[in-house]
C-alpha cells in the first residue's frame, strides 16, 4: 500500500469510530490548550518588558526596590534622599526620580485605570530623551505646568470612545489636568499609554510626600557604565546603611525579567505535559482496543498482500491523526482563550497583550500528533506481527 492508500484508509478508520475518537483526544486538547493559551500570555509579556527596557539606552542605569519582580509600582523604597545622593556621581548626565501610580482616568463619563507618571517638571526633557519621544501634537511638560498633562497617542485615540486633542480637559482621581501634548507611538506600552503629571501634583493627588518608586539616570559618553554601577552599588549601600537597594543597566534588567518569564513557561508547559500524557494514555488504550476489534480484518489485509511494515504504518498514521486533531483543537481553543484574556482584560482596564507566535502553534501541532505516534507505536508492531491464520480465525 502507498502513504495515500495508508492514510485514506487511516482517516475511514477514525470516522467509523469517530466518538470515541473524540474522546480519546481530549487530554491532547487539554494539554495543548494549556501550553498555547500560556506560552501565548508570557510571551507578549516577554515582548511588552523587552518594548519597554529596549528603548532605554546602553548607557542607562536603574535603580529601584532589591528584588523587585515586576514595575516598581507604588514601591517606597527610595526616596528624594536617594535622588539627591545618586545626583552627586559626576558620571551621571541627569537623572530622573519617577513615580508610577495607579489612577482612574476620565474624559467625559468614560473612565479607565491607567498608570500615572510622576516626573519632575525640570525632567521631562531628559525624560523624554531617555523614551525617544516625539509629539504628534503640543508640547512637552515645562516647569510651570501645575494642572497640565501629557498623553501617549493609544490614550489619545483608543483608549476612550471620544478621541482626545490638546487642551482637552480629563480628570485623573477626578481632578481636572488639560492635555497640553501627545506623544507618538512607539510601540513601547508604556510610552502609547502614557499619562504623565508633574511631580507637584502627584504629590496633591496620590499622598506620596517624598517616595521615589524608580531613579531613571544615563551615564555620561565614553564612561563605563559597568564601572559605574558597581561604583553606584556599594556607595549607595553604603549611604542607606543597607543592601536593599538594585543598581542594574536596563540589559541586566530586561534579561531578569525574560528569565522569569521562561521560568514560568517551562512550569506551565511541565504541568500541561501531565494532561499531554493523559491524553497518550488515552489513544494507546483505543489503539490497543481497534486492534482487537479488528484483528479479523488484519487477517483478511494481510492474506490479499499487505505487509506488516502496510498494517504498522496504517495504524502508526491513524494513532498521529488522533494526536493531530487533538493537536489542532487545542490550537485553536488555546488562541481563542487567550485572545478572550486579552478582550477581557482590556474590558476591566487591565493592558494585557497577546502574542501567539507560528512557532509556538507548529511546536504544539508537532507535539501532538508525536505523543500520538509514540502511544500507538505499540499497539501498531502488536497489529503488524499477527499471524493471517490466526487472525482470520478470531470471533
Amino acid at each position: 500500500m502507498n502513504l495515500r492508500e495508508i492514510v485514506r484508509l487511516a482517516a475511514s478508520n477514525l470516522r467509523r469510530r469517530r466518538l470515541r475518537a473524540l474522546l480519546t483526544v481530549i487530554g491532547i486538547i487539554f494539554g495543548i490548550t494549556s501550553i498555547v493559551s500560556l506560552v501565548s500570555l508570557a510571551q507578549g509579556l516577554q515582548d511588552s518588558i523587552g518594548g519597554q527596557f529596549g528603548r532605554l539606552g546602553t548607557n542607562d542605569v536603574i535603580i529601584t526596590q532589591k528584588g523587585l519582580q515586576g514595575p516598581p509600582i507604588g514601591t517606597k523604597a527610595l526616596t528624594t534622599k536617594d535622588v539627591d545622593f545618586v545626583e552627586k556621581f559626576d558620571e551621571l548626565a541627569f537623572v530622573v526620580p519617577t513615580n508610577i501610580q495607579p489612577a482612574g482616568v476620565k474624559v467625559g463619563h468614560e473612565e479607565a485605570d491607567l498608570l500615572v507618571r510622576v516626573i519632575p517638571a525640570e525632567m521631562y526633557d531628559e525624560w523624554g530623551q531617555l523614551r525617544d519621544w516625539q509629539f504628534v501634537a503640543g508640547r512637552n511638560i515645562q516647569p510651570t505646568s501645575r494642572g497640565e498633562v501629557i498623553i501617549g497617542q493609544k490614550v489619545a485615540e483608543e483608549v476612550f470612545k471620544k478621541e482626545i486633542l490638546v487642551n482637552t480637559k480629563i480628570k485623573i482621581n477626578d481632578q481636572e489636568f488639560k492635555v497640553v501634548g501627545i506623544v507618538k507611538n512607539t510601540g513601547s506600552r508604556p510610552d502609547d499609554q502614557l499619562v504623565g503629571i508633574v511631580r507637584e501634583d502627584g504629590e496633591d493627588l496620590f499622598k506620596f510626600s517624598n517616595a521615589v518608586n524608580v531613579i531613571l539616570a544615563r551615564v555620561k559618553k565614553g564612561v563605563n557604565i559597568d564601572v559605574v554601577v558597581a561604583r553606584m552599588q556599594r556607595r549607595i549601600n553604603k549611604f542607606r546603611g543597607a543592601e536593599d537597594i538594585e543598581v542594574q543597566t536596563a540589559a541586566q534588567v530586561q534579561e531578569l525579567f525574560r528569565n522569569i518569564i521562561g521560568i514560568v513557561s517551562i512550569v506551565v508547559i511541565g504541568i500541561a505535559a501531565i494532561s499531554l500524557v493523559v491524553g497518550g494514555i488515552g489513544i494507546a488504550n483505543s489503539m490497543f482496543t481497534s486492534v482487537l476489534e479488528r484483528t479479523k480484518e488484519i487477517g483478511v489485509m494481510k492474506s490479499i498482500g499487505a505487509r506488516n511494515a502496510d498494517i504498522l504504518s496504517l495504524f502508526l498514521v491513524e494513532a498521529g491523526m488522533i494526536g493531530l486533531i487533538g493537536g489542532a483543537g487545542g490550537m485553536l481553543i488555546g488562541v481563542l482563550i487567550a485572545l478572550g484574556v486579552q478582550v477581557g482584560g482590556h474590558a476591566a482596564g487591565i493592558d494585557i497583550t497577546v502574542s501567539i507566535k507560528i512557532w509556538v502553534l507548529l511546536g504544539a501541532m508537532l507535539f501532538s500528533m508525536t505523543i500520538g505516534i509514540i502511544a500507538g507505536l505499540i499497539p501498531a508492531i502488536r497489529a503488524s506481527k499477527q499471524d493471517p491464520a490466526e487472525s482470520l480465525r478470531y470471533e
